[in-house]
C-alpha cells in the first residue's frame, strides 16, 4: 500500500539537525547520596522527537548490608547483547531509538539486602509510564498510532502498583540472577480500531476496537441494488469494483492502532559464565499474559582476543541466537523470534578511546537481515564524535519489521562535555 503522506514525512526526517543535553549531578553524604540525571532533545523538523525526561532523581541510603532507594531512577537487568528479554523495570524510550537501549526514568522504591547467598532486591513501582512511538517519518507503519487512546487491563490504569524481586549471586566464574515481575507490561499490544470521530458506529467518544461493529454497513435494498447496476452500466456512476475499492480505502483511512497494556507475570533467568577469554551467556523468560504462557530466550557467547600481534586493540566476537515464542501474534511486537546475531567489537588502547561495534541480525525464517555499525572516539578533553548506521535488507512484507524495508538510517553525533 502506498502512502504519499509517509513519503513526505520521510523527506522531512532526512538530514534533520538535533541538539541533545544530559546534565547530571550527585550530592554525597555519609552513607547516602542524591542523584539527578536530566535528558532533553530538540529536533528541527520532527516536533514529536523534541522531548525531555527526568532519567534519575533519587535518594539512596546505604549501609554495609542494606540499601534503600526512592525516587525516579533506572535499573537494568540482563547479560545478552542482541535482546534484553528480562529487562522490564523501565519503559523504553522509543523516541530515542527502538533498540531497547534508552530507558525512561521509573518512579520506584527499591530495597536491597546483601548476604552470603547473594544480593536480594525488591521493587515497588507505583506509577506506569506509557510508551511513546516514533514519528512516522522514522517508523513508517501504514496506520497512525493513537497514543491518547491507550487502554489498560487494570482498572487503576497508570496507577496500578507493580512489584518485582531479583536475586543475584555468583559461583566461581558463573553469575546467576533470578527475577519476578508482576504488573503492567511495558510492551503494549497494538489493536486496530476505528478512530474516534470518524463517524463510524461507536466512535463518538473513543476509538472503537470492535471492527465488526464499527464497519458494519446496512445492506442495500433490491431497488438500490438495481439502481446501482443501472447507473454503473450506463456510465453515470463508478463501476461496482470502483465503488468497492473506494469503500475499502475509506475504511482503511479510518483505522488507527491503539496501544493496550496487559497485566503480566514474568519469571526471568540470567546466566553468565566467564572462562578465560570466553563469556557464555543465557537470558530467558517465562511470561503469562492474557491467560497465555509464552517463552523467550537468548543464548550465545563472546570471545575476546586481547592485543593480537601486539596491536593496541582488543577484538571481541559475539554470536547469539534469539527466540521468542510469541512470533508477533495478537498485536504484540515480537520481531526477534528466530534470529541469529553475529557481531564484532574493536576497542583501541589509544588516548581517544576509539571503539567500533559492527553486527548483522539474520532472520532464520527468511532472508531478512539488519546490519548495524556504531563507532565513537574522543576529540580532545571535552568532545567526542560518533557514528550510528542501520541498514534493513530483504525484509519481507509479512515480517513484524517489514515496514522498515526501505528505511535505512545513518546518524552522526557530535558531543561536547561541560
Amino acid at each position: 500500500m502506498h502512502h504519499p503522506q509517509l513519503d513526505e514525512a520521510s523527506s522531512l526526517a532526512s538530514g534533520a539537525m538535533e541538539l541533545a543535553f544530559q546534565p547530571s549531578a550527585r550530592a554525597n553524604g555519609y552513607s547516602q547520596n542524591l542523584d539527578l540525571v536530566l535528558f532533553g532533545r530538540w529536533n528541527e523538523r520532527l516536533s514529536k522527537h523534541s522531548h525531555a525526561d527526568v532519567r534519575e532523581f533519587a535518594y539512596t541510603l546505604a549501609s554495609r548490608d542494606y540499601e534503600a532507594r526512592v525516587g525516579m531512577t533506572r535499573s537494568f537487568w540482563g547479560v545478552t547483547e542482541g535482546a534484553h528479554l528480562v529487562d522490564i523495570i523501565n519503559q523504553e524510550d522509543w523516541l530515542e531509538d527502538v533498540d531497547g537501549e534508552d530507558k525512561l526514568g521509573q518512579p520506584m522504591l527499591s530495597l536491597a539486602w546483601t548476604a552470603d547467598w547473594g544480593i536480594w532486591r525488591a521493587y515497588l513501582l507505583p506509577y506506569f509510564r506509557e510508551r511513546q512511538f516514533p514519528d512516522r517519518a522514522l517508523w513508517p507503519i501504514p496506520f497512525a498510532i493513537a497514543e491518547e487512546e491507550a487502554r489498560f487491563e487494570s482498572e487503576r490504569e497508570q496507577q496500578h502498583l507493580d512489584y518485582a524481586f531479583r536475586w543475584k549471586h555468583y559461583f566461581g566464574g558463573l553469575d546467576v540472577a533470578l527475577s519476578w515481575f508482576q504488573g503492567t507490561g511495558r510492551e503494549p499490544r497494538l489493536l486496530p480500531c476505528a478512530r474516534r470521530g470518524s463517524g463510524r458506529p461507536g466512535t463518538q467518544d473513543q476509538a472503537n476496537c470492535d471492527l465488526e461493529e464499527a464497519f458494519a454497513g446496512e445492506e442495500p435494498s433490491a431497488m438500490e441494488e438495481l439502481l446501482l447496476e443501472l447507473g454503473s452500466g450506463a456510465g453515470l456512476m463508478p463501476s461496482r469494483e470502483e465503488q468497492e475499492e473506494a469503500a475499502v480505502q475509506a475504511a482503511l483511512a479510518d483505522i488507527v492502532l491503539v496501544p493496550h497494556y496487559d497485566q503480566i507475570g514474568q519469571f526471568g533467568l540470567e546466566l553468565q559464565w566467564i572462562q578465560g577469554a570466553w563469556a557464555w551467556k543465557f537470558e530467558g523468560r517465562r511470561r503469562q499474559q492474557r491467560s497465555n504462557v509464552r517463552h523467550a530466550a537468548a543464548a550465545g557467547f563472546e570471545y575476546t582476543r586481547s592485543q593480537p600481534f601486539n596491536w593496541p586493540v582488543d577484538f571481541g566476537y559475539v554470536l547469539e541466537y534469539l527466540y521468542d515464542e510469541r512470533g508477533g501474534r495478537g498485536g504484540e511486537i515480537a520481531p526477534l523470534n528466530n534470529d541469529l546475531l553475529i557481531a564484532w567489537r574493536a576497542l583501541f588502547s589509544d588516548v581517544a578511546g576509539t571503539q567500533f561495534l559492527a553486527g548483522v541480525l539474520q532472520d532464520l525464517d527468511d532472508r531478512g537481515r539488519i546490519y548495524s555499525l556504531e563507532a565513537s572516539r574522543r576529540l580532545g578533553d571535552a568532545a567526542s564524535i560518533g557514528l550510528e548506521l542501520r541498514i534493513y535488507s530483504d525484509l519481507p512484507a509479512d515480517d513484524p519489521l517489514g515496514f522498515l524495508a526501505d528505511t535505512d538510517r545513518i546518524r552522526l553525533l557530535l558531543s561536547y562535555y561541560l
